[in-house]
């Protein structure tokens, strides 16, 4: 096939809202990443962190071991922390780099921040 991964994005209202319809399809192994949108406003910039999906985290890898889950939205210094300690995957990182200051300084802050964890 062409495509490699299969990803569902929501945010945690959609994920609290059809968590049981998407238990069966994320139990087939058929989906392979799950986005957690964590902010509420998708599309915008500069929206604070939805920290609803911490406390989920750990539950969900547990629940579908083979699925790859990434933090996307309101990504920053000061949030990645605790998005790493949450069991993440991966975090998808926009005005946390190009929002303020210099693209490449800031990519590099968020990698010393982790590399400290």
């Amino acid at each position: 096939t062409m495509l490699s991964d299969t990803g569902i994005a929501l945010t945690y209202d959609e994920w609290i809202q059809h968590k049981e319809s998407l238990h069966a399809l994320l139990i087939s192994g058929e989906v392979d990443i799950l986005q957690c949108m964590s902010i509420k406003h998708i599309g915008s910039q500069h929206e604070p962190f939805d920290d609803r999906w911490l406390k989920d985290i750990s539950d969900i890898k547990t629940m579908y071991p083979a699925l790859r889950v990434h933090m996307d939205g309101g990504v920053h210094q000061d949030t990645v922390v605790s998005i790493y300690e949450s069991g993440v995957d991966a975090v998808i990182v926009g005005s946390g780099i190009f929002g303020d200051g210099n693209a490449s300084d800031n990519l590099i802050e968020f990698r010393n921040i982790l590399d400290q964890e």
